[in-house]
């Protein structure tokens, strides 16, 4: 089993947003969450994604408890692409090379050109401010620096919206 949710639930002080979740995910499955705006769909991929922690209940990679697993370890198995891309430093390449350096590895020297061209940007593209990005191309972006290394477990949190 890839990754096993248990009753895991989330709320604030006066709210609970996700309550009694569980299910499974085997290696190459999909799953499709849906619900209506404000459901908590969002907030489950974040638990997925380790960015926040359930109030009750756990979350399991390959058996493990994820809250035993480092941040950076666990973060290189499990992506997340959130509905509002998050860029950073000034750059396209700053994005794209990212993922790189926290591996202590050099790109292919066309593997930047061979993802941009797969989601139809130009390579000049590289050295544009991120500030100066349309909201489709920061979200081709942000997924093109998520799948610069293919994940175990790939969260897409409405991921077409802005494309």
């Amino acid at each position: 089993m890839l990754l096993e949710l248990k009753q895991v639930g989330y709320r604030t002080a006066t709210t609970k947003i996700v309550n009694n979740i569980s299910f499974t995910l085997q290696r190459g499955e999909f799953k499709l969450i849906t619900g209506p705006s404000g459901c908590g769909k969002s907030t489950l991929l974040k638990m997925v994604a380790s960015l926040i922690s359930p109030d009750i209940g756990v979350i399991l990679l390959e058996g493990q408890d994820i809250t035993t697993l480092s941040p950076e370890a666990y973060r290189q198995q499990v992506s997340y692409c959130a509905q509002t891309p998050a860029l950073f430093g000034d750059t396209v390449y700053d994005n794209l090379i990212f993922p790189w350096q926290i591996r202590h590895q050099r790109p292919q020297p066309t593997a930047f050109a061979d993802d941009l061209a797969r989601f139809e940007l130009p390579e000049t593209i590289l050295q544009k401010p991120i500030t100066a990005l349309s909201g489709g191309e920061k979200q081709r972006i942000a997924l093109i620096r998520n799948l610069q290394f293919l994940p175990k477990i790939l969260l897409l949190d409405e991921i077409t919206s802005a494309l």
